[in-house]
């Protein structure tokens, strides 16, 4: 079932700023699909929650974790666990001769300091299993231990057709705050440059975003339904196929007999055709030092390949290059140089970039020789000559 109206979607940086916003007693929901980044987010998110109760010496000691490492997050897999996972084993008081229940680490230690407590995939889960959730995110109790005060509560889980999941309870929905997951290609491009991820990689998926992941408005439209014996890509493959690439130096070898079958192990037949063409065919493109030195001689080695999808490599390269580096004026003027060449579409792309990548310095530094362009192309007038 499409989940469109069911719940608000929102992008990876929205839910990032409602994570770290939000009240500690409103538990969260994050819905979406698998390998999108509904982990990764939490992770990133719990990083710049702060709690005074790690600024105090003795608890830095006792749980070995400081105020600026943000909140510790506690994850675990419900469609893993057990009714006796969450209750603990029984323990014998031999005084009163009965048995009290012993909870696990895990959740002693989201009552004993304030953590980030993710619970994934609860609509896999046994019945058993989701009614003791409920407790944790109704009354944030359970077994008689209560949640810490600052202690967060985060459920995560996988929607759609595709997926074996139990039907949802109107109870549970109504106990957190719940939101779909749909983060944007650009977020995704964004967050692989930070973790250092190739750059023809991050290139490719630029330009050839119908094989970021399955979507059937796209890669699928007109075909037979969704095979769930079919290798898809997806945005976790992508990035893990990016590390073992580099790992094994496959990228700089893609005549490799392993590469064309490694690569569509991990992404799929036909996002695998396209990347390894695309990787063969990268000795004829441009490095972002070919076009910020002298875009003119980069354009005529680029020739009958210059086209809207190099262009969008282009760009992509240029947006690594301003979040890390500082563009001196003479870089400037390639830039311009360059948006003179683009389509008017790419044009204002470019310029997006750089107004929300580039930092006060390069965005006064590139604006300052583009504006005039710019603004052209907004009022469908003559651009400017060089």
């Amino acid at each position: 079932m499409s989940t469109l109206a069911q719940c608000i979607q929102v992008s990876m940086s929205t839910l990032e700023e409602m994570l770290r916003s939000i009240s500690a007693e409103i538990p969260m929901c994050i819905r979406g699909a698998h390998g999108i980044g509904k982990s990764t987010v939490v992770h990133d998110a719990a990083k710049d929650m702060r709690s005074d109760f790690y600024s105090i010496p003795e608890n830095v000691q006792k749980f070995n974790h400081g105020f600026e490492q943000g909140l510790p997050v506690v994850e675990r897999r419900l469609s893993q666990l057990t009714e006796g996972d969450l209750t603990g084993m029984p323990s014998l008081d031999s005084d009163r001769r009965t048995t009290v229940f012993k909870p696990c680490d895990w959740l002693i230690q989201a009552c004993d300091q304030p953590v980030v407590l993710f619970l994934d995939e609860r609509n896999r889960a046994l019945e058993g299993v989701k009614q003791a959730v409920f407790q944790i995110m109704d009354s944030r109790t359970f077994y008689g231990h209560k949640l810490h005060p600052e202690t967060r509560v985060v459920v995560a889980e996988n929607v759609g057709d595709v997926y074996t999941v139990q039907q949802y309870d109107p109870a549970e929905v109504s106990r957190a705050a719940t939101v779909e997951l749909v983060p944007t290609v650009d977020e995704l491009l964004a967050y692989m440059r930070r973790i250092g991820c190739d750059d023809r990689t991050i290139a490719f998926l630029s330009s050839h975003r119908n094989h970021v992941e399955y979507n059937p408005t796209t890669v699928e439209k007109g075909k037979a339904a969704f095979d769930s014996k079919k290798k898809y890509p997806d945005r976790r493959a992508w990035v893990r196929l990016d590390k073992e690439c580099r790992k094994l130096n496959l990228l700089n070898n893609p005549s490799n007999g392993l590469f064309y079958p490694f690569v569509a192990s991990m992404v799929g037949i036909e996002a695998a055709s396209a990347f390894v063409k695309f990787i063969k065919e990268y000795k004829y493109e441009v490095s972002v030092e070919d076009v910020l030195t002298d875009w003119k001689a980069a354009k005529k080695r680029l020739g009958a390949t210059a086209s809207a999808s190099k262009y969008l490599d282009i760009i992509s390269m240029l947006t690594g290059y301003i979040e890390k580096n500082k563009v001196t004026p003479d870089q400037a003027k390639q830039i311009r140089a360059l948006m003179l060449d683009l389509p008017a579409e790419h044009r204002l792309k470019l310029f997006s970039v750089i107004t929300k990548s580039g930092g006060q310095k390069n965005l006064f530094t590139i604006s300052s020789v583009t504006n005039d362009i710019i603004l052209a192309t907004t009022t469908n007038a003559p651009l400017p000559t060089e």
